[in-house]
């Protein structure tokens, strides 16, 4: 009884430290997410404001736009980084559980 006990005990703490990493990186996600829906806002309106001012020729070579699409593209590799560590902690978590099966 007393060994299914501490096994419940380490089992929960495995469990709660693997949520608890998991959980840091989807907050990571949410807030990269949200400055890539800011660098995408300001894209919009600085294309929208050339494109009003018939500069649409000007859009591709534009340092801002530039700048914007270049934030916006390191943004999204960020939050699919994040994303594979997530996958990673949640794959190293299940093998050492079944290695913890196995042995007892």
């Amino acid at each position: 009884m007393k060994k299914q006990l501490q096994e419940f005990y380490v089992t929960a703490a495995e469990k709660t430290d693997e949520m608890a990493r998991v959980g840091a990186r989807k907050i990571d996600i949410l807030a990269l997410r949200r400055r890539l829906s800011g660098e995408l806002g300001a894209l919009g309106t600085r294309v929208y404001e050339m494109l009003e001012k018939e500069k649409s020729e000007a859009v591709a070579a534009d340092q801002e736009v530039l700048r914007f699409v270049a934030a916006a593209r390191d943004l999204e590799r960020e939050i699919v980084e994040r994303e594979k560590e997530i996958d990673g902690i949640r794959a190293a978590a299940e093998e050492k559980r079944r290695r913890d099966r196995g042995r007892g």
